[in-house]
Parts: structure tokens; C-alpha cells; sequence
């Protein structure tokens, strides 16, 4: 009796939505522009009125902390919800912050101003894995290398960029407009919130992606960064590129303190 080889199955394709994906794109580059741009310019309002000469530690502080111990959670809550409907929510809260950031500046009310943008470095903690985990649900694996070249790239010029525009800007408002650092802090402000609506909008465009329910809730997430950290030095293959590139992200970092 011959034995007949059972047919291999292979995985269902997704049908590219290269629509959805690029407005994911810009909507993740133009949330990295927000952030350098309000971070610039907090930190050139703070050299003016002399605030703090640790305020720039301070602000930096103020992103990494976010990041630090909320990365598990925001996994889980990326996994656990649908992912288009957190880039949203994201997309809102930003524009939200922008606008009170703005009218912090134009109060005088620095400290509201930098907890506010604490508020910005939290947003984008939350926003993180959401936006690189729909890459794959839009186009699946096949184009997956190519989405996320594209995501990297974007993201690295929005920084760059951001850095340049937030002290330019408030260099020019300041110097040749207002003469009033506040003004010049709060009408950038305001203005990135107006353009903000953009990739809000964009996100509601994005394609509908489903939720997954399978993880509960537990105790362990606020700490399962240190295991999965503990798993990824296990694995030579992994932790030497992760390595490589979380040098040249401190490089970059401490090239703007």
C-alpha cells in the first residue's frame, strides 16, 4: 500500500492595502515630527527664560521614562484591541495635547506646558506597537520587509526633521515676529495642532483590523519587558543587532542633550 502525502496547505495571502499603509506611514512620521518639534521648542523656551541648566535631562527623561515601563502594557493593549482604533485614539490625544501645550505658552504656564508634554511622550509610548503591529495585519508577510523599511525610514527623517523645525521656528518667531518667547513657544504649538488634523483624519481611513482577545490582563505585564529582555540575550542572533542598533539610538540621544 503506498502512502499518499497529505496536500501542504499554505497560508492564506493578504491582499495588500497599500492606501491604509501609507497613511499609517505618514500618520506615525507626523506624530515623531510633533514630538522633536515640542521638545525643541520647550527646550529653547527654556534656555530664554532660564528655567533650569538640567532642564534638557529633564525633558529627556520625560520621553524615555514613558517608553521604559510602559512598553508591556502598550503591547498588550495593541494585541488586545484593534490596532486602527488605538492609532486613532493616539491621533486625537495628540492633537488634544498640542492645543493645551499651546495655551500653557500662551498663559506663561511653563510647568503645565512640560507635564503636558510628558503627556505627548505618553501618547507615544501607547502609540508605538500600534502602529508598527498593523504593518503586517495591512500587508501581510510578504511585503512586510518593505512596509516596515519604509515605517523606519520615515520615522528617522520626522525626527530629524522635527529637531531642525522645532528650534528654527521658535527662532523665528521669537527673533523676527514676537519678540515674546511665550508667543513664539505658542503659535508653533497651535499651528501643529491645526495640521495635526490631517493624520487624524488619515486614521480613520486606515482599514478596519480586528481586536484579539486572547491575553488577559495580569499583574506580570508591568515587569515582562525584564523576561522577554532575559530571553533576548539567550539568543546571540538577536541581541547582537539589537545591540548594534540601540547604540546608534543612545548616539543619537545624546547627541541632543
Amino acid at each position: 500500500m503506498t502512502d499518499q502525502a497529505s496536500p501542504t496547505r499554505t497560508p492564506a495571502r493578504i491582499k495588500p492595502a497599500w492606501g491604509s499603509l501609507w497613511r499609517v506611514v505618514e500618520n506615525q512620521a507626523h506624530n515623531a515630527l510633533n514630538d522633536k518639534v515640542a521638545q525643541f521648542i520647550l527646550l529653547a523656551v527654556a534656555q530664554v527664560v532660564a528655567v533650569s541648566q538640567y532642564y534638557p535631562q529633564i525633558v529627556a527623561a520625560l520621553l524615555v521614562l514613558p517608553q521604559l515601563f510602559l512598553a508591556p502594557m502598550a503591547g498588550w493593549l495593541s494585541d488586545r484591541l484593534s490596532k486602527r482604533r488605538l492609532i486613532i485614539w493616539c491621533s486625537m490625544a495628540q492633537v488634544a495635547l498640542l492645543l493645551l501645550i499651546s495655551a500653557a505658552f500662551f498663559t506663561h504656564s511653563f510647568w503645565v506646558a512640560t507635564v503636558l508634554f510628558f503627556g505627548l511622550a505618553f501618547q507615544a509610548a501607547i502609540f508605538g506597537p500600534a502602529k508598527s503591529g498593523i504593518v503586517k495585519e495591512l500587508v501581510g508577510e510578504r511585503h512586510l520587509t518593505t512596509a516596515s523599511g519604509a515605517m523606519q525610514m520615515t520615522i528617522i527623517l520626522a525626527i530629524a526633521g522635527g529637531q531642525l523645525l522645532g528650534g528654527k521656528t521658535f527662532e523665528y518667531y521669537y527673533d523676527d515676529v514676537f519678540k515674546d518667547p511665550w508667543k513664539a513657544a505658542a503659535v508653533p504649538m497651535l499651528i501643529l495642532a491645526v495640521v495635526s488634523l490631517l493624520p487624524l483624519v488619515f486614521a480613520f481611513q486606515v482599514k478596519a483590523t480586528p481586536a484579539h482577545v486572547e491575553e488577559k490582563f495580569h499583574r506580570g505585564l508591568f515587569t515582562e519587558h525584564f523576561t522577554h529582555l532575559n530571553d533576548l540575550f539567550r539568543n546571540r542572533r538577536l541581541w547582537l543587532p539589537a545591540l548594534g542598533v540601540s547604540f546608534f539610538w543612545l548616539a543619537a540621544t545624546m547627541l541632543m542633550l
